[in-house]
């Protein structure tokens, strides 16, 4: 949903940075423009998304204060540079890269930096989102601390005690209402306790409060749910205050509510029958209202979603529509509506199309653990894959170096060269088709056998293999040197089960080429 054209500040006369940057591809949705210039006072910093140097400027600090607080600052400085950083221009960067890195190091920070301009590009939008739905709403809502202080109020709620948001966050109760502690006592006020009550129980829970605001004694239906840290521990509460003192506005409320998300909206009630929706989601799902009020919820699900995905919260799940002969996902979020006496009295359903944002997450990581060239999977996939789950899956372990490869790209140019690896991959896959092939860096390859199989029968396959290479790719002069490692001692690290296939290999390179050797101490 996010777009827009990004400004990035190159300042470097390192070539393989620079190759790096302008091959990046663009973030979904947006599009970038890139200068190469020192900053100056022409330069509108104010505007830059991303500013990279290959060295330290003078007013590093007077720039990084100069820039808008979402700018990323990257400093790609040789390693002994890095080394000797003082503290102001670390705290200035937000990322320091290694100069003398290689072409898929600078790569691959490249796109680490653009994926984290995407997500503070979302983070973005996500408040934004708070902001102008919390704001929105002619409810009271508010979020506080464990100790009771106000972090953040909605319009509504600074309407209602007749301050300004700079005087009510960060202040408690007494404060915010202009009320005494023992007119409090006194009263029938519950706010202080129903947030001790959220906060003990765990739980949403509702409540009826009194409170005196700036238009006299209004009476509250209250909602509150506590608030969780990521490891679960409560750090606050929510709450979001229904003015019910006057009755007659409340269908107007709902109405002017469901017309200002920007999200599809279903209410079902308690007979499970759908009731109402909003217009985003009649124009998401192509339905008028008259289609679908009165169904049953469950009847309709069924019968209009392909497929259902629930989230790790039960409340959360991704859909799968058709829609006019066009593949949709929707992330579905469900919620219980409570009526006054505490009983469910329907559910709240939340639509929003996911299908762009879904189809970039399978991309970017289809980009991250893949080799461009070869469509092999990289040396990152390998590390992170294999670490986490597939180690107990690899029986063996097989290292493959082309022969005399520098000599076809001098001979022949880098375009060829590519086409060789391109088929040597492809030869590898034929022969190995239920394996995992590895591209491990230039001409260096390493195949994961991840079936049961004898040292014979594999030593059978890869002398094939040795033949296919030497027979299909400039038979004159390219051939393939393999150094294969026993995997199945579960005991043997990651790290060493490369080390001795890559012995294996260099055996076989110095026996002559054009043959494999079995890894022995």
């Amino acid at each position: 949903m996010y777009s827009g054209s990004l400004t990035i500040l190159l300042c470097s006369d390192n070539t393989a940075l620079k190759r790096a940057v302008h091959a990046c591809p663009a973030l979904p949705s947006f599009s970038h423009t890139i200068l190469e210039e020192s900053p100056s006072e022409s330069t509108q910093l104010a505007k830059l998304d991303v500013l990279i140097f290959s060295s330290i400027p003078a007013n590093l600090q007077k720039i990084k204060n100069s820039c808008k607080k979402s700018a990323l600052l990257v400093l790609c400085l040789p390693p002994e540079r890095l080394a000797t950083l003082d503290e102001e221009s670390v705290d200035c960067a937000t990322e320091l890269w290694c100069a003398t890195g290689s072409d898929a190091y600078l790569a691959g920070c490249c796109r680490k930096l653009f994926a984290l301009l995407r997500e503070r590009k979302e983070a973005q939008l996500t408040s934004i989102y708070l902001e102008s739905t919390i704001n929105s709403v002619p409810d009271l809502i508010w979020y506080k601390d464990c100790a009771g202080k106000h972090y953040k109020v909605n319009n509504s709620f600074c309407l209602a005690v007749g301050k300004e948001k700079d005087q009510i966050e960060g202040r408690g109760h007494y404060n915010i209402w202009d009320i005494e502690p023992e007119d409090y006592a006194k009263g029938k006020y519950i706010c202080l306790e129903s947030e001790e009550t959220v906060m003990q129980t765990g739980k949403t829970c509702l409540f009826d409060e009194c409170v005196k605001s700036k238009a006299g004694m209004r009476q509250f239906k209250t909602y509150k749910t506590p608030l969780r840290d990521e490891d679960g521990t409560i750090m606050g509460t929510v709450g979001v205050a229904h003015d019910v003192t006057n009755f007659a506005n409340m269908g107007v409320e709902l109405d002017l509510l469901l017309r200002n998300l920007p999200f599809g909206i279903l209410i079902v009630g308690a007979d499970g029958r759908i009731v109402r929706s909003n217009e985003y989601f009649q124009h998401y799902f192509h339905l008028e209202q008259d289609d679908i009020v009165g169904k049953i919820y469950k009847e309709w699900c069924k019968n209009f979603f392909l497929a259902v995905r629930p989230h790790t919260h039960d409340n959360l799940a991704d859909v799968d529509v058709c829609i006019q002969g066009s593949m949709r996902v929707f992330e579905m979020l469900t919620a219980v509506i409570y009526d006054i006496f505490k009983n469910p009295a329907g559910a709240f359903i939340l639509f929003s199309d996911v299908t762009k944002a879904r189809e970039n997450e399978k991309q970017i990581q289809i980009i991250a653990d893949t080799d461009v060239l070869t469509n092999a999977y990289n040396r990152h996939y390998f590390y992170e894959v294999m670490n986490k789950k597939g180690r107990e899956q690899l029986s063996a372990l097989v290292f493959l170096d082309l022969d005399n490869f520098k000599g076809t790209n001098d001979t022949y140019g880098h375009l060829e060269g590519d086409k060789v690896l391109q088929t040597t991959a492809t030869l590898v896959r034929q022969i190995f088709p239920d394996d995992i092939l590895v591209r491990f860096g230039g001409d260096e390859f390493l195949l994961c056998i991840t079936h049961d199989i004898s040292m014979n029968a594999l030593s059978e396959k890869i002398t094939s293999l040795l033949h296919a290479v030497h027979n299909t790719l400039y038979t004159s002069t390219i051939s393939a040197s393999v150094g294969i490692a026993d995997a199945r001692d579960q005991s043997i690290s990651l790290d060493e089960l490369v080390h001795r296939a890559d012995v294996a290999m260099y055996r076989a390179k110095k026996s002559g080429k054009n043959r494999f050797c079995l890894y022995k101490p």
